[in-house]
């Protein structure tokens, strides 16, 4: 992988981070296990639904979360513009940890870093 396809990968990566919290996923609260799966699902929650604090909450920590994200992203494709890898690969590794909090997986950033460090 050459380091254009790169830059075009983080790119994605960063979009995707930044639309977490509006694309979502399927989370369910409660002992009814409600679904609500973004943060505009959250919001548009009444105040009597028991859990809507811990959902929004949730959500919000994950919008904050995208938000650090894609900052490590920009960061990144910045140092693999300037063919500053280590520095792409400092910005891929924090957004991967970050990521980690929430998904261990780390389906965004995990495979990036693993591309990343080939190059080095």
């Amino acid at each position: 992988m050459d380091t254009k396809e790169l830059i075009a990968e983080v790119a994605k990566a960063t979009e995707e981070a930044s639309n977490w919290a509006v694309v979502g996923w399927e989370m369910r609260w409660g002992m009814n296990q409600v679904p609500v799966n973004s943060l505009k699902e959250a919001q548009a929650k009444p105040a009597t639904f028991v859990n809507r604090q811990e959902a929004l909450s949730y959500w919000t920590d994950i919008e904050q979360i995208g938000a650090e994200c894609a900052a490590c992203g920009e960061k990144a494709k910045k140092g693999l513009e300037t063919g500053d890898l280590q520095a792409a690969a400092n910005a891929i590794y924090f957004a991967k940890f970050t990521e980690k909090k929430f998904n261990k997986a780390t389906p965004t950033w995990g495979a990036l870093s693993d591309k990343l460090h080939a190059l080095l």
